[in-house]
C-alpha cells in the first residue's frame, strides 16, 4: 500500500436512516477513489447494523461527483486538504442497460418521432409502451 496523506472527512447522505452512516469525522487516505470510499461507508453503515446489504455509492464535494482520487481531486479544485472535507453520498447509478434493437432493414427511408407512443418508419409502425413494444406493417 503506497504512503499517501490523510484526509478529514465527514459522510454526509439524504438517504433514508438505514442507510446514514455517523456524521462524525474520521482520516481517510487521499489516495481513495470512489471504491475505496464507497467500501468505508459499507463498513461503516455494518457497523451501525449488521443487515445492511453492501452496496455501491457514489460521492459528491459541494455538489460535484468524485471521478478520481481525493488528493487529484482537491488539487483539481483547489480544496484545501487541511479542512474537514465534508462529502456527501448517493446510491450509484447502475450503468444502463443495452435495450434490443428495433428490428429494421437497413435502408430507412423516413422516420418520424414527434409522437412519444409511436415510432414511424417507412411503412411500418411501432408501438411500444409500459415493456412491450407492437409491429404493424402498413401495405397498399
Amino acid at each position: 500500500m503506497e504512503n499517501s496523506r490523510q484526509v478529514q472527512v465527514r459522510f454526509v447522505t439524504n438517504l433514508p436512516p438505514p442507510l446514514k452512516a455517523p456524521t462524525n469525522s474520521i482520516a481517510v487516505p487521499s489516495h481513495l477513489t470512489r471504491m475505496g470510499l464507497s467500501e468505508i461507508v459499507n463498513i461503516l453503515l455494518k457497523n451501525m447494523s449488521s443487515e445492511t446489504q453492501h452496496q455501491p455509492f457514489d460521492f459528491l464535494v459541494d455538489g460535484e461527483l468524485v471521478r478520481m482520487p481525493l488528493e487529484q481531486f482537491l488539487m483539481a479544485k483547489g480544496i484545501s486538504a487541511e479542512r474537514v472535507l465534508e462529502i456527501e453520498y448517493i446510491r450509484a447509478v447502475a450503468p444502463r442497460e443495452e435495450e434490443d434493437p428495433c428490428g429494421h432493414d437497413d435502408w430507412v427511408s423516413a422516420v418520424d418521432g414527434s409522437n412519444r407512443s409511436f415510432i414511424l418508419t417507412d411503412a411500418t409502425i411501432i408501438l411500444q409502451g409500459y415493456g412491450k413494444m407492437e409491429h404493424f406493417s402498413l401495405t397498399s
